[in-house]
Protein backbone atom coordinates (compact mmCIF):
# COMPACT_ATOMS: atom_id res chain seq x y z
CA UNK A 1 0.00 0.00 0.00
CA UNK A 2 2.83 2.36 0.89
CA UNK A 3 4.55 1.66 -2.45
CA UNK A 4 1.32 2.46 -4.30
CA UNK A 5 1.00 5.82 -2.53
CA UNK A 6 4.62 6.68 -3.33
CA UNK A 7 4.12 5.70 -6.98
CA UNK A 8 0.97 7.85 -7.24
CA UNK A 9 2.73 10.81 -5.62
CA UNK A 10 5.62 10.51 -8.05
CA UNK A 11 3.24 10.31 -11.02
CA UNK A 12 1.43 13.48 -9.89
CA UNK A 13 4.73 15.28 -9.35
CA UNK A 14 5.90 14.32 -12.85
CA UNK A 15 2.66 15.63 -14.39
CA UNK A 16 2.99 18.93 -12.51
CA UNK A 17 6.60 19.33 -13.64
CA UNK A 18 5.67 18.50 -17.25
CA UNK A 19 2.87 21.09 -17.18
CA UNK A 20 5.19 23.72 -15.76
CA UNK A 21 7.81 22.95 -18.43
CA UNK A 22 5.22 23.32 -21.19
CA UNK A 23 4.05 26.64 -19.74
CA UNK A 24 7.64 27.90 -19.67
CA UNK A 25 8.12 26.89 -23.31
CA UNK A 26 4.95 28.71 -24.35
CA UNK A 27 6.03 31.82 -22.42
CA UNK A 28 9.46 31.81 -24.06
CA UNK A 29 8.05 31.41 -27.56
CA UNK A 30 5.19 33.87 -27.08
CA UNK A 31 2.46 31.51 -28.25
CA UNK A 32 1.91 27.83 -28.85
CA UNK A 33 3.08 26.60 -32.23
CA UNK A 34 -0.52 25.90 -33.25
CA UNK A 35 -1.36 29.61 -32.86
CA UNK A 36 1.69 30.79 -34.82
CA UNK A 37 1.61 28.36 -37.73
CA UNK A 38 -1.02 28.60 -40.43
CA UNK A 39 -1.99 25.47 -42.31
CA UNK A 40 0.00 24.96 -45.52
CA UNK A 41 -3.14 25.37 -47.63
CA UNK A 42 -4.15 28.71 -46.06
CA UNK A 43 -3.00 31.86 -47.86
CA UNK A 44 -0.58 33.85 -45.74
CA UNK A 45 -1.20 37.58 -45.72
CA UNK A 46 1.62 39.94 -44.83
CA UNK A 47 1.07 41.27 -41.32
CA UNK A 48 2.00 44.82 -40.44
CA UNK A 49 3.64 45.79 -37.17
CA UNK A 50 2.08 48.02 -34.54
CA UNK A 51 3.23 51.62 -34.31
CA UNK A 52 5.36 52.63 -31.33
CA UNK A 53 7.82 50.96 -29.02
CA UNK A 54 5.82 50.77 -25.80
CA UNK A 55 3.62 47.95 -24.54
CA UNK A 56 -0.07 48.68 -25.29
CA UNK A 57 -1.07 47.26 -21.89
CA UNK A 58 1.37 48.69 -19.31
CA UNK A 59 3.40 51.10 -21.41
CA UNK A 60 6.76 49.43 -20.73
CA UNK A 61 9.49 48.84 -23.30
CA UNK A 62 8.43 46.08 -25.68
CA UNK A 63 10.25 42.78 -26.09
CA UNK A 64 9.56 41.38 -29.56
CA UNK A 65 9.55 37.79 -28.30
CA UNK A 66 6.15 38.60 -26.76
CA UNK A 67 3.96 39.14 -29.78
CA UNK A 68 0.44 38.46 -30.93
CA UNK A 69 -1.09 38.99 -34.36
CA UNK A 70 -4.61 40.40 -34.30
CA UNK A 71 -6.54 41.34 -37.44
CA UNK A 72 -3.37 41.47 -39.55
CA UNK A 73 -1.30 43.58 -37.15
CA UNK A 74 1.52 42.27 -34.97
CA UNK A 75 1.36 43.71 -31.46
CA UNK A 76 4.39 43.53 -29.13
CA UNK A 77 4.38 43.47 -25.33
CA UNK A 78 6.77 43.85 -22.41
CA UNK A 79 5.87 40.46 -20.90
CA UNK A 80 3.65 37.41 -21.29
CA UNK A 81 1.15 38.71 -18.73
CA UNK A 82 0.47 41.81 -20.84
CA UNK A 83 0.12 39.66 -23.93
CA UNK A 84 -2.50 37.54 -22.13
CA UNK A 85 -4.43 40.62 -21.03
CA UNK A 86 -4.40 41.94 -24.60
CA UNK A 87 -5.65 38.62 -25.99
CA UNK A 88 -8.60 38.72 -23.59
CA UNK A 89 -9.82 42.11 -24.89
CA UNK A 90 -7.73 43.42 -27.83
CA UNK A 91 -10.13 46.21 -28.80
CA UNK A 92 -9.83 47.78 -25.34
CA UNK A 93 -6.08 48.25 -25.76
CA UNK A 94 -6.16 49.11 -29.47
CA UNK A 95 -8.57 51.93 -28.70
CA UNK A 96 -6.11 53.33 -26.13
CA UNK A 97 -3.33 53.21 -28.74
CA UNK A 98 -5.31 55.19 -31.32
CA UNK A 99 -4.28 58.83 -31.67
CA UNK A 100 -6.75 61.28 -30.16
CA UNK A 101 -8.94 62.99 -32.75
Amino acid sequence: MKALCVTCALAVAMMVIAGWAMAQEVEQKGAPVSEKTAPASAPVAAAREMQGTTCPVLGGTIDKKYNYTYKGTIYYFCCSACMSKFKADPEKYIEKMSPQK
